[in-house]
């Protein structure tokens, strides 16, 4: 399995020997083929039309500007799922809705930690993960073992 992130894809087409993807990266432009094809175009938070630069909300570019407890730039509105620009899983979502529920409802401060999320990619064979990863652990410092 081969990823060619910051790519714009020119075309596809099928061939005798299987798909066939151009893109372009770089300023260069190549062609992979393969039995099976994945498209991954990413997300994006669906802020537009809401008003919130008009109550001092900030966003930045993934979307919302949130501090550890999930506060916005307005203390008394709170931010949860794919809004974070964090990790845009159900899971997650549901985890950061239980610190937005301890801290706007109970009033028990709580702060995001995402040191054990885990995700799935839904392929065959699933990819995985929870904790860091091999490039997290070096640049936090931690002795690990691969």
């Amino acid at each position: 399995m081969e990823f060619f992130c910051d790519s714009q894809v020119v075309g596809t087409r099928e061939t005798p020997h299987g798909k066939e993807v151009t893109f372009t990266r770089g300023g260069e432009t190549r062609a992979v083929r393969g039995e099976v094809l994945l498209v991954a175009a990413g997300r994006v938070a669906n802020l537009d039309g809401m008003g919130l630069e008009d109550i001092g909300v900030a966003r930045g570019k993934r979307g919302l500007t949130l501090d550890g407890r999930l506060r916005t730039t307005q203390s008394h509105i709170y931010g949860a799922g794919d809004v974070t620009g964090v990790y845009q899983f159900t899971h997650a979502a549901g985890y950061e809705g239980g610190i937005v529920v301890s801290n706007a409802i109970f009033h028990v401060p709580r702060k995001a930690g995402y040191t054990r999320m885990p995700w799935v990619t839904y392929t065959d064979p699933e990819l995985a993960c929870i904790g860091m990863n091999e490039k997290a652990a070096a640049a936090a410092g931690i002795h690990y073992t691969v």
